[in-house]
């Protein structure tokens, strides 16, 4: 029985490296933004669950916006063959 090429995983290559570092290294940026907004907002609003939701929330839709502009200038520019 032969495998098929496309169920063989691929070899990790730099670029995908530099891309999972890059993605680790934004994640604790943002992490580190929400803790530093709720220090600020915490002498002013509390440090209420209401106030942390709308902290999350908030970074979660402009992380989500981001996500959708960049991809769509992104798009035009792959090739169907690479991920």
């Amino acid at each position: 029985m032969q495998r098929s090429t496309e169920s063989v995983p691929r070899e990790m290559n730099v670029s995908s490296l530099y891309i999972y570092v890059l993605a680790f290294f934004s994640g604790m940026c943002i992490m580190a933004v929400e803790l530093c907004a709720s220090r600020l907002m915490a002498p002013f609003f509390g440090t209420s669950t209401f106030v942390w939701t709308n902290i999350i929330g908030v970074i979660m839709i402009a992380l989500s916006a981001g996500y959708v502009l960049g991809e769509g200038s992104l798009i035009g520019n792959r090739d169907s063959t690479s991920f």
